[in-house]
This record gives structure tokens, C-alpha cells and sequence, in this order.
């Protein structure tokens, strides 16, 4: 067994040297500067107890926040004879835990789902179809237990990835939002052995939209659950699927779920960004039914499922041999104006010609204020653009013959930030009452970016009528040309000073609007 120092050492330096390869950078390791990721991930870890002292082995393989890159993830831990592993993958999306004696494990899973719905209902159907078991030794007096879950949520921000305080490579994993409806959808199974508790197992069915939980208790050492449940989704926000199993003592658990649309929406298809193709899958379970049964686990349930078996996906079609037809993309910005003043999201959707192999994945690129490149598997995809100033998006799309359309490019400007205002004093005093017209500002308005949108607006207004002020009274009190403002040097010798408020307005060509405020007086002596 790898030695405790380096084993985490090694966690660490492979997830560097992924990362690397694919162009990122681990900005922080602390649990207060850590490293942000988000699906696809997977994270595999193991606990041993020897003598007192616990031994911690951890393997993560995530994608970090704002990395643009379609890879499959795998992470797989082995140590005092239990194994973790967890796969996020264009064929397979699962995770097992298997123990034995004074060691315990969990994987985690973590992918994006994002439906498209060409008729844009508010609500679609998804269609979750789960397999799932846990066991646990059938000796008397077991102390075992297994886990598994899965969630289907809106996330609540990335998860983290730090050294903890004793040195370990630690992680909190992605959130769910809060607050009704934002989680639609959570299943749990459990089985525990022991004398304090009762033996058994259960199953939770979660389902927050539509009240409270759910709960199916099992008897025997042992649950297995076969779901195929419709999930409601709303087209176009990304979904979290989170699958976790954990077991200790004489354990295994296992999940493998799948999500697609529902028959009642076959126009609806779903999405997974920066999931790639694994080349070498492996079976979920990297245990035997022997080694299950040594240990004194029924390992039926978990060959019914077909958990031993290498992970298929469905088989591709060959491309069509006449298909010499590039496909062809719609890219449209979610702002079309010459310039945005917030965020813009680009949607690519990519169709191939009638008959023709299909469309493979579309390549998206950004230079300018952002940039960055990316493959959006299947047919279609989303990028937000947040960067202010001009970005240019250019992209093509492949098929499966190999055909690449020629490449597209639009061109992004935005403008966040108001335009700004000079010239204007906070207050001025004028004096003495002369009847004289004063200048009190020369505003002027600039926008480095998009530019000034028309003329400066200026408003005056005073607390003082324009005429029968009295002797000398002259008129007009208020002048303004372009941005040169002048106001009268007058007051009413029976009032307590004259106030002249002023409001100068500008706007930028992106809509950002500013405003500046100032009050000029002329005092009573």
C-alpha cells in the first residue's frame, strides 16, 4: 500500500498534470482560496483505520470553473482492500463503493443536463431510469452499512477544492439551491446492520415540488431499486445530477442512472456540457460475485443489474457513405443589439443534411475581451459572454462523416458601465445679487466604450419664481446651451435665499444611463 504522504501527494500532482493538459490553472489550495469545479466531476475516497490512526486516499479528476473543454472523468481509489470509483462519461454516469473490515468509502458523480425544446414551453418532461443496489455481510451482528443517492437539482454555486488543516486534499462538494421548487427531484436507498439498530434497509423517495417524502422500508440485508420515474424540467437552466454512494464495514453499493426526454416530449432532447468519450471503460463494480460472497454479501442483486459488466453505450450508426454535405449552424445571441449592456448568451444549434450522418459537435472559439475555446458535444449548446468591449465568437460544426462547415462569426460589444459626467460642482454659492447672468457649469458627458447617446439632458429648476422678485427683476433666470449652464445672480429681497437645483442626465449607446445632481444658491444677505 502506497505510503499516507505520498498517496496524497500523488492525488494532488494528477490533478495538476489534468488540469494542465487542459489549459487551467489551480489557483488556490486552502479551504479559504480554494480551487472551484463544477460538473462533469468525480471524486473517489477511502478511509483505513489501523491501530488508532486513520489514513485518508483520495483521487478527484473535476472540470475547474470556467474550463471549456469536453473530457470524461474517472476517478478510482483502492486501499486496505476497499475501492471508490466514480465515472462521468458520454456512455456511462456511475459511481460504487465496496468495503471491508475497518475501512469505509464514498464516490461522487456530478454532471450538467440542459433540455432544448424547439417549441419553448415553459415545462418539459425528463426521464430518469435508475439502477441502483446495496448490501451488506448477512453474518449475525453485522455492523455494516451501504448508501446510495441520487439528486436532480438547480446548483447553488461550484464546489471547492482545498487542503484541509491536517494537510489532507479535501473537497466540498457542488450544492443544491434552496426553496421550494428548486429541487425537483431525490432518491435515497440505505441498508444498516448492527444491534442498535434494527437491520433492514429503505428507500426514500424526495420529491420537493410536490410535498412531503416518501419512504419504502425493505426487509433483509440488502435494497435494490429499478426506477423509471418522469422528472419535470424547465428548457434551457442547467440541471445538477449528483450520485453519491458510500459503504464501511463489509459493504458495496452502486448506482447508474440515466437521464433523457420523455416519450411525451420526443422533440425535447438534453444536452451534457463537457462530457467526452471515454475510450477505456471499465465495469462499475471492480469486485467479483465471488469476492461478495467471501465477504458474506448476497452478490444476486448486484448481477441482476448487470453491475460486473462493462458499461455500453447504444451503438453509433456509420456514417451514411454519400453524406459529403457539411452541416450548418444558427448561432443566436441572446441580445442582438449593437451593443448589450449585460451578459449575452450565444446558442448554437447545428442540423445536418435529410439523410445525412448527423451532426457530431460544434466548435465554438472566443477572442477579443474574452476568450477561450471549447467542443459542445451533439447539436447544440450555450456560452455566456460577460466581458465588456467586442468579442468575436467564430465556430463550425462536424458530423459524423467528418464534414466541417465553413466557420461562422459574430461579432459581441458590451457595454456595462454608464457613461460619466464632468463639470458639474457639487453646490456653488453666487454672489453678490446682481442681476447678472453667471456660468455654473460646463458639463460633459464620455463613454469609452459605446459611446455617448445623443445629447446631454439638463434640468434646472429653482425654488424662486422667474418674475416679481422686484426692482431690477430680469429675465430669462436660466440658460442652458448644449452643456454650458447659467443661472441668474437674483433673489427675492423677501425670501431666505434662492436655490437652483440641477440634474444633469447622459446615456451610452449599450441604454446605461447616468445622472448627477447639484444645487447652486444665491443667499439672502
Amino acid at each position: 500500500m502506497m505510503p499516507r504522504t505520498l498517496r496524497r501527494a500523488s492525488a494532488l500532482s494528477g490533478m495538476a498534470i489534468a488540469l494542465a493538459a487542459a489549459g487551467s490553472t489551480v489557483v488556490g489550495q486552502t479551504r479559504d482560496n480554494p480551487t472551484l469545479f463544477t460538473g462533469p466531476a468525480a471524486i473517489a475516497h477511502i478511509w483505513t483505520y489501523d491501530g488508532g490512526q486513520t489514513n485518508w486516499f483520495t483521487d478527484i479528476d473535476v472540470s475547474i470553473l470556467g474550463e471549456l473543454v469536453s473530457l470524461f472523468r474517472v476517478a478510482s481509489e483502492n486501499a486496505g482492500g476497499a475501492s471508490a470509483s466514480a465515472e462521468v462519461s458520454t456512455d456511462a454516469f456511475a459511481a460504487q463503493s465496496s468495503t471491508k473490515g475497518e475501512t469505509s468509502a464514498t464516490a461522487h458523480a456530478y454532471k450538467v443536463a440542459i433540455a432544448r425544446d424547439p417549441q419553448h414551453r415553459l415545462q418539459v418532461t425528463a426521464r430518469l431510469k435508475l439502477k441502483a443496489a446495496a448490501g451488506i455481510d448477512e453474518h449475525p451482528g453485522s455492523t455494516a452499512n451501504a448508501r446510495w443517492s441520487i439528486t436532480v437539482c438547480i446548483p447553488d454555486g461550484p464546489g471547492t477544492l482545498f487542503y484541509d488543516d491536517l494537510g489532507r486534499l479535501n473537497w466540498n462538494g457542488i450544492r443544491c439551491a434552496g426553496g421550494v421548487g428548486a429541487l425537483p427531484y431525490g432518491i435515497e436507498g440505505i441498508v444498516v446492520g448492527g444491534t442498535d439498530l434494527t437491520p433492514g434497509g429503505k428507500v426514500t423517495k424526495v420529491t420537493y415540488r410536490w410535498g412531503v417524502p416518501t419512504t419504502e422500508e425493505r426487509t433483509g440485508l440488502k435494497v435494490t431499486a429499478l426506477i423509471d420515474e418522469a422528472v419535470p424540467v424547465i428548457p434551457g437552466l442547467p440541471y445538477l445530477i449528483k450520485i453519491v454512494t458510500s459503504s464501511g464495514g463489509d459493504a458495496v453499493s452502486a448506482v447508474d442512472p440515466t437521464f433523457e426526454a420523455d416519450p411525451s416530449n420526443p422533440d425535447v432532447t438534453f444536452e451534457f456540457p463537457n462530457v467526452g468519450d471515454n475510450p477505456n471503460p471499465q465495469p462499475l463494480l471492480r469486485d467479483t460475485p465471488e469476492a461478495l460472497q467471501a465477504r458474506g454479501i448476497d452478490p444476486q442483486p448486484f448481477l441482476d443489474l448487470g453491475f460486473f459488466d462493462p458499461p455500453s453505450g447504444p451503438p453509433s450508426d456509420p456514417p451514411a457513405p454519400s453524406d459529403t454535405q457539411a452541416p450548418s449552424t444558427l448561432a443566436t445571441p441572446s441580445d442582438a443589439s449593437s451593443w448589450a449592456k449585460s451578459p449575452v448568451t450565444m446558442t448554437f444549434a447545428a442540423t445536418d443534411n435529410v439523410g445525412g450522418s448527423g451532426v457530431k459537435e460544434i466548435h465554438v472559439s472566443l477572442t477579443g475581451a474574452s476568450t477561450g475555446s471549447y467542443i459542445i458535444p451533439g447539436n447544440g449548446g450555450s456560452t455566456q459572454v460577460t466581458a465588456e468591449g467586442t468579442t468575436f465568437v467564430s465556430y463550425f460544426a462536424v458530423d459524423n462523416a467528418g464534414n466541417q462547415e465553413s466557420t461562422g462569426m459574430v461579432r459581441l460589444q458590451i457595454d456595462r458601465t454608464p457613461p460619466v459626467l464632468s463639470g458639474l460642482p457639487a453646490s456653488c454659492t453666487i454672489w453678490p445679487p446682481d442681476h447678472r447672468l453667471v456660468q455654473v457649469a460646463l458639463i460633459k458627458a464620455s463613454d469609452s466604450l459605446s459611446g455617448v447617446a445623443g445629447p446631454l439632458s439638463i434640468a434646472v429648476t429653482s425654488n424662486e419664481p422667474e418674475a416679481g422678485l422686484g426692482d431690477g427683476d430680469l429675465a430669462p433666470d436660466i440658460v442652458i446651451s448644449g452643456g454650458d449652464l447659467k443661472v441668474r445672480a437674483e433673489r427675492s429681497g423677501r425670501g431666505a435665499g434662492r436655490v437652483y437645483a440641477i440634474s444633469a442626465t447622459a446615456a451610452d449607446v449599450a441604454g446605461n444611463i447616468a445622472t448627477t445632481t447639484a444645487t447652486c444658491s444665491v443667499p439672502h444677505d
